[in-house]
This record gives C-alpha cells, sequence and structure tokens, in this order.
C-alpha cells in the first residue's frame, strides 16, 4: 500500500508594501507591489484544485508586534469564473475569529469587475479585490500597510482578531484533505 502524500499550496503571501493606487490593471487583473497581476488565472488554477470540495484553507495572520494567530477552515472551494468564482468554506478552527464566514458562497470582486451584492464599488473602497458583500469582515488583498499608525478599511483587515487591527504578514494555504 502506498503512502498518502498531502500537498500544500500556498496561495497568496503579503509581507511586503506596494501602492497601486497610480496603476490601472486590465480586466481580471490586481495591483499587487505595484504592478498588475492577472488574478483570474489564478483562480481558475484555485476553482480547478478546489472543485471536489477536499481541500482545507489555513489563513495566518500576523502583527507589527509579532503576535500571530489563524483561521482553519475543513473545507474550502472556489466555484467557477461563471459563478465569479464564489467562496465555499465551512468548519472554522482556530484562534484568530472567523471572518471569513460573512464572505461564504459570495463572488469575487475587482477593481474592474465589482461582483459586489451591495451596489457599491466595495474593491475600490477597500482597495483590493475580494469576495465583498456588503464590503468586508476580512479582505486580505487590500493594501499593505507600512506601519500600525496607518488606520482606515483600505488595509488588510481581519475583523475579528482583536478588531481587525494592524496585520504585517498574511498567508493563505490550501492542501487536500484526503
Amino acid at each position: 500500500m502506498s503512502p498518502i502524500v498531502q500537498l500544500s499550496l500556498r496561495l497568496k503571501r503579503t509581507a511586503v508594501g506596494g501602492d497601486c493606487l497610480n496603476h490601472s490593471c486590465n480586466k481580471g487583473s490586481i495591483c499587487k507591489q505595484g504592478e498588475c497581476v492577472q488574478v483570474l488565472r489564478g483562480n481558475n488554477a484555485i476553482h480547478t484544485l478546489t472543485k471536489d470540495g477536499n481541500q482545507e484553507l489555513r489563513i495566518e495572520l500576523q502583527r507589527f508586534n509579532g503576535e500571530k494567530a489563524f483561521a482553519q477552515y475543513s473545507t474550502f472551494s472556489l466555484g467557477s469564473e461563471d459563478t465569479y468564482f464564489k467562496l465555499y468554506v465551512s468548519g472554522y478552527s482556530g484562534t484568530a475569529g472567523d471572518s471569513l464566514a460573512y464572505h461564504n458562497k459570495k463572488r469575487f470582486s475587482t477593481k474592474d469587475n465589482d461582483a459586489a451584492y451591495s451596489g457599491r464599488r466595495c474593491a475600490t473602497e477597500r482597495h483590493g479585490a475580494w469576495w465583498y458583500y456588503y464590503c468586508s469582515y476580512s479582505n486580505l488583498n487590500a493594501k499593505y500597510r507600512d506601519s500600525v499608525e496607518e488606520k482606515g478599511p483600505k488595509y488588510m483587515i481581519w475583523n475579528s482578531w482583536k478588531g481587525g487591527g494592524p496585520l504585517k504578514e498574511t498567508m493563505m494555504m490550501i492542501r487536500g484533505t484526503h
């Protein structure tokens, strides 16, 4: 009998700043560290990897003072491009609180293709692509803040962890459960 091999895939890591406000990215792209990055290809790949629902998601967060927390979801998948890469998460555990439940079954929005349900321009307001509803309880694709003094909804947030204070570093990872 051959051993079970688990593959882990890091979806996203933010640890350095970048100002994208002066860039105009093409449809399906977001601005990361001063450059336009294609999102739809990445989301299509994540959809392909997760469409069977046998994936878990782990999100790691770190504050400027070095404090760390995590949120883990026993089930994670993304819908297809036809569903605007709808997010499906369940089975939360961890130390960061569940700021992703609010975004469950929501469509992925970008500045050029805002699919938020509220009619607001959440991707523009929040400076990043994410699964917006009436904007966000979490947003790990927002603008990076260089210090704890910078405040506001345009920066990376995870509201259920100590009120959504400044995040220095975030990482999203998936791996197979079977």
